[in-house]
């Protein structure tokens, strides 16, 4: 039975997201050719209060470095402001060190199409929602290094749909807190983070259902309370898919009680407020691939070690190489007994289920011509294999020199 409380939320949202007759006033950002050059000054030019609804419209692909603030608006539900990006187009809001990419301190927001990156800057958050009725949707966030994605404390009416959380150590993903509720988290991919969803000071209401939860085995958690649930005054939590990556043990599934996802299976169906809890399905693995790349002087994907390494995706730049999906360990492996320019910097964004692999093939041993200085590989990863290949040495060394210099930590040689 859903209760009234829930429904009422229900039926707001719904009003939020209907369509209104009122005409929306487009605001274009590109680094060329736009109204203008960066997001914030998009938002400035608002007026404080909006006669109709705005649309700023991002029509370029490329990374907006800024700390944007949308706050000093007289929104409503007819008066939405809506960041969005443009048809074909992929930007990036690049969050800095120890500050948010996007502050949103006025209701009836939303936020669509957008990608958010930490650029593994340590604290760089993405989004915080300090005001009610806003919507997170269709986005991707990734590469966060001790961060909070999506943070919420006393707001309530907020919709987090249809969003991507994913390759980012050490974050939460969505955090709900102090006496926040009746928000909505729907339709979302948690893909191995720290932290998928927290609740935490007497949260109340809010709803969590038909997310997916993919947990890689180590300290990850797919929602979190840290205090008992009994204290988040009936949220709701059902219709969750939970895969266990390669059936490892997870951390804590749900909160400290159940510390394990054969516990959580077990649980009769009721936590300690008496709502209902939907037993999601564990299924042992879901689908790994390997992506192999072959190099040769002639006939394989490549030419040269170095092409075939750049060709790995990088999400935006200067943003470490990222693997071609969070399923997928990349081999890049050299069919012939050539010579390949060494010197070659590793930073591919990795794991112990997503590695990275330089290897010769059966019965080949390549050479590696190692710089003035003796490098060969410089391994900033961790996770990564070199193997069969041949190092001569270089026309100059020094006591600084080596064919492979290690930087990450489980590295195979």
């Amino acid at each position: 039975m859903m209760s009234g409380g829930v429904f009422s939320f229900l039926f707001s949202v719904a009003l939020f997201f209907a369509p209104h007759a009122h005409a929306a006033t487009l605001i274009t950002v590109c680094e060329d050719r736009c109204a203008y050059t960066t997001i914030q000054k998009a938002v400035d030019a608002i007026p404080a209060v909006p006669l109709d609804a705005y649309v700023i419209e991002v029509r370029d692909s490329r990374a907006y470095e800024e700390a944007i603030v949308i706050g000093g608006k007289t929104t409503r539900a007819t008066r939405t402001i809506t960041i969005k990006s443009g048809d074909g187009a992929s930007p990036t809001l690049l969050a800095p060190s120890n500050q948010y990419a996007l502050s949103i301190a006025v209701p009836y927001v939303v936020v669509d199409g957008m990608q958010f990156s930490g650029n593994l800057r340590s604290r760089a958050n993405a989004v915080k929602i300090a005001a009610n009725n806003t919507a997170i949707r269709n986005s991707r966030f990734h590469h966060f290094n001790e961060a909070t994605l999506i943070a919420m404390r006393e707001v309530e009416g907020n919709v987090i749909e249809d969003n991507l959380f994913e390759k980012s150590r050490y974050t939460t993903a969505v955090s709900v807190a102090y006496y926040g509720g009746m928000n909505m988290i729907r339709r979302n991919a948690f893909l191995n983070m720290t932290n998928g969803v927290v609740l935490s000071e007497s949260v109340r209401g809010n709803v969590i259902t038909d997310n997916t939860f993919l947990l890689d085995g180590s300290d990850d958690t797919a929602i979190a309370s840290k205090v008992d649930l009994a204290h988040t005054r009936a949220s709701r939590v059902d219709r969750n898919r939970y895969y266990l990556a390669r059936g490892a043990a997870a951390g804590s599934v749900l909160d400290a009680r159940y510390p394990t996802l054969a516990e959580w299976q077990s649980v009769t169906g009721f936590d300690a407020n008496g709502e209902t809890i939907t037993t999601p399905e564990h299924p042992d693995f879901i689908p790994w691939s390997i992506v192999t790349k072959t190099v040769c002087a002639n006939g394989c994907d490549y030419a040269t070690i170095r092409a075939a390494y750049d060709a790995i995706p990088s999400a935006v730049p200067g943003v470490a190489h990222e693997l071609m999906t969070s399923n997928v360990s990349y081999v890049i492996e050299v069919r012939d007994n050539g010579v390949y320019d060494g010197n070659l910097v590793i930073n591919v964004l990795t794991d112990s289920a997503r590695t990275f692999t330089i290897a010769a093939a059966p019965d080949f041993r390549p050479t590696i011509r190692q710089d003035n200085f003796g490098k060969g590989f410089d391994i900033g990863s961790s996770y990564v294999t070199i193997r069969g290949f041949f190092f001569p040495g270089g026309q100059k060394t020094n006591q600084f020199g080596s064919a492979i210099f290690i930087g990450g930590s489980d590295v195979t040689i």
